[in-house]
């Protein structure tokens, strides 16, 4: 869960629910994602250039 720990560092960005970034909610959003790929928890990420050799 490193996301979590990184993203519990910046203390203006991090507030109490319902702000959208309460650590309940980007763990439950990491555990969401994680189950659609079979893992425990990840961060979604979107491929925008694919490197061709």
């Amino acid at each position: 869960m490193k996301v979590l720990v990184v993203a519990a560092h910046p203390d203006d960005e991090i507030r109490e629910f319902p702000h959208p970034c309460p650590p309940k909610a980007l763990e439950t959003i990491a555990k969401t994602w994680g189950l659609t790929v079979g893992m425990d928890c990840v961060e979604p990420f979107v491929l925008v250039r694919e490197l061709q050799p």
